[in-house]
């Protein structure tokens, strides 16, 4: 499969607004429209760890850390987008650490069922070594 299949895979899930699949190191491996733009700057912030209360900024999409912590020995940061930022909306946004990769998922507004597809995602590339 693709990168970009993975992608369309999460988007199964009609409640997740956008994706993107990207490597620890830097570089965009596939997303939906919204997070082409994220930088490889940007990807080294998400990996430094910020801690809870801290912002950061995916492709205009900005978000302040909410949890930071290991679930089913997958770390998984939660973090809520803030308005007047390219969506306009408060959201949850979840991004997964794998071995070489992050599985980023933003919510629509008002759902929240976006954390346990990146999860799901997560757990699967990091079994397969990714």
């Amino acid at each position: 499969m693709s990168w970009q299949g993975y992608i369309d895979n999460l988007m199964l899930n009609k409640e997740i607004a956008a994706a993107a699949i990207c490597g620890t190191e830097g570089g965009v491996w596939a997303a939906t429209d919204m997070f082409t733009g994220i930088t490889s700057d940007q990807i080294k912030a998400v990996c430094g760890e910020p801690g809870n209360g801290s912002t950061v900024t995916l492709a205009g999409v900005k978000a302040m850390v909410i949890t930071n912590e290991a679930s089913n020995d997958i770390k998984l940061m939660t973090l809520v987008t803030m308005k007047n930022t390219v969506i306009n909306e408060s959201s949850p946004l979840v991004i997964g650490f794998s071995t070489k990769a992050l599985v980023i998922g933003l919510s629509k507004p008002g759902y929240r069922s976006v954390g346990i597809s990146v999860e799901k995602m997560t757990t699967y590339l990091k079994g397969v070594g990714m």
